[in-house]
């Protein structure tokens, strides 16, 4: 379901609606995605406007499917390669 939703977000589509250019939007995506540690990391910025949950949401699906989410003893732990 998930890869369904995504594929329908190419970079081009993306492009139209923020403006940054696809080639930008891919190369971001590529390094995010093999990088050792990174992540995406959202608080009250996204939290107070109108697509807040799907926001969120958003943000810890990319972390999971990089593999930079991980649950620890204390909790949800970005940036799993740290």
């Amino acid at each position: 379901m998930l890869s369904a939703r995504l594929s329908r977000n190419s970079s081009d589509k993306v492009r139209s609606i923020t403006g940054i250019d696809s080639d930008q939007i891919r190369l971001l995506a590529r390094e995010f995605a093999a990088a050792e540690s990174a992540v995406c990391y959202g608080r009250i910025g996204v939290s107070t406007q109108g697509s807040a949950a799907a926001s969120q949401w958003l943000i810890n699906v990319l972390n999971i499917v990089t593999g930079n989410f991980r649950i620890g003893r204390a909790g949800p732990c970005y940036a799993s390669g740290v």
